[in-house]
C-alpha cells in the first residue's frame, strides 16, 4: 500500500520549478562495446528479426452486433472469442495479395523459394495460440496468467462454409419449400458448434483463472531449479515441436480490451519470449473512442533472408498484409454470422 498513500500525498505537494537545469548524461561508445555489439547482433539475429504492421479496418460495431443477434440465439460468445474464431479461421486460408505475390515472382531463386515456403507454412494449419489473461483480481503477483488454446472442434469451419453454401442456395430457390428446412437444419448445427467454441474457451479461462494451466504449473517448475537446468529445460520445448505447442504456443495472441475514457493509448504491441520458435505475435486494443487497433509483430521464416539481402519494405509490407487480411476475415465472419442470423422463412402465395 506504499505507492497508495504516496500517490495520496503527491496529489497534495505544490509542485517548484527547478533552480538548475538538469545536464543530460552523456554516453560515449568505445570500439570494444562496439564489436561486441556487432557480434552479439549477428548471433541474435534471427531472434531479434521481426516486421511489424497495424490496422484499424475492423469493424467493432459489427462485432458487437453480431454478438447481441447471436446470443438472442442462445449462442454466447465474446468479443475475444470472435477474435480468435477469426485468427483460426484466417489462418485455415490466407494467400498474400496479387501485388505482393507478383513483388515475389521477381525476387532471386534462392530469396523466392524461402519465402514461398514460410507463406505456404502459414497457410491451412490450426494454430496454437498463447494467450495472455489477466491475474490482477484473482493474484496481482502473477500479473498474467498464460494458457495455450488450440482450436480442438475441427468440423467447425467445414460446418460453417456448408451453412453459408446452403443459405445462398435458399436466396436462389426460393420456390423450393425444402429449401428453408435444410438452411436451418444447417444453422442449428453451426450453432452448436458456436456454443461449443464458447463453453470451451469460458472453461480454459476459469482454469486459468485458478492459475492451474500446464503453462503455469511448467512456469512453477522451472523456478525452483538451478539457472543451468532451468536453461537446459527451456531449450526443449523449442527444439521438440509438440512440446512447444502445449507450453508455448506458436503465436501469442493478446487482446487488453478497452482502455480507460479519455486514454490516449491508441495501440499495443504485446511481447514474446527469446526462442524461435514463435512466429507471429498479435496485439489488440480498443481505443476511448471506440476503435479496434490490431498490431502485428511477425517472426515468420522469411523475415530473416529477406532483412539480410535488403529487401526490408517487402518484409514490412507482407506483415501488412497479413495483418489487414486477418482484419477483413474478422469484419467477413462478423458479417457472415449476422447475415446467417438474420435469415428468415419467406412467406410466398401462389
Amino acid at each position: 500500500n506504499q505507492a497508495v498513500s504516496w500517490c495520496h500525498h503527491m496529489v497534495n505537494v505544490v509542485p517548484s520549478p527547478l533552480e538548475v537545469t538538469q545536464e543530460p548524461i552523456p554516453f560515449n561508445s568505445s570500439s570494444h562495446f562496439d564489436v561486441k555489439a556487432t557480434e552479439m547482433e549477428a548471433q541474435f539475429f534471427p531472434i531479434s528479426a521481426e516486421a511489424s504492421a497495424e490496422s484499424e479496418a475492423a469493424d467493432l460495431e459489427m462485432l458487437n452486433q453480431t454478438r447481441m443477434w447471436l446470443k438472442q440465439r442462445g449462442v454466447n460468445l465474446t468479443i475475444n472469442d470472435l477474435l480468435l474464431l477469426a485468427r483460426l479461421l484466417h489462418a485455415t486460408g490466407y494467400k498474400p495479395g496479387r501485388d505482393i505475390a507478383q513483388i515475389i515472382s521477381t525476387l532471386p531463386d534462392k530469396i523466392q523459394k524461402q519465402v514461398i515456403e514460410s507463406l505456404e507454412g502459414s497457410r491451412g494449419i490450426n494454430p496454437a495460440l498463447l494467450i495472455p489473461m489477466d491475474a490482477s483480481f484473482v493474484s496481482p503477483r502473477e500479473r498474467v496468467f498464460p494458457v495455450t488454446f488450440r482450436n480442438p472442434l475441427t468440423g467447425l469451419f467445414d460446418t460453417f462454409d456448408e451453412t453459408m453454401s446452403v443459405l445462398k442456395s435458399y436466396r436462389v430457390s426460393q420456390s423450393n419449400d425444402h429449401s428453408y428446412a435444410d438452411f436451418d437444419v444447417q444453422r442449428r448445427e453451426l450453432y452448436s458448434y458456436l456454443r461449443a467454441f464458447g463453453e470451451t474457451l469460458a472453461a480454459i479461462k476459469g482454469i486459468a483463472m485458478q492459475g492451474e494451466t500446464i503453462n503455469i504449473a511448467t512456469l512453477k517448475l522451472l523456478a525452483h531449479l538451478p539457472p543451468s537446468m532451468q536453461h537446459l529445460l527451456n531449450q526443449i520445448p523449442q527444439r521438440v515441436e509438440v512440446l512447444n505447442e502445449i507450453v508455448k504456443g506458436e503465436e501469442v495472441f493478446s487482446n487488453v480490451g478497452k482502455v480507460a475514457a479519455e486514454s490516449s493509448l491508441v495501440r499495443f504491441l504485446s511481447a514474446k519470449d527469446d526462442g524461435r520458435a514463435k512466429r507471429l505475435v498479435w496485439g489488440i486494443l480498443t481505443d476511448d473512442q471506440g476503435r479496434l487497433h490490431i498490431t502485428l509483430r511477425d517472426f515468420r521464416p522469411h523475415v530473416v533472408p529477406l532483412l539480410q539481402n535488403g529487401y526490408e519494405d517487402l518484409a514490412q509490407r507482407l506483415a501488412k498484409d497479413y495483418v489487414e487480411s486477418y482484419a477483413a476475415a474478422l469484419s467477413n465472419l462478423a458479417g457472415h454470422l449476422a447475415e446467417i442470423s438474420l435469415a428468415e422463412d419467406v412467406m410466398r402465395w401462389e
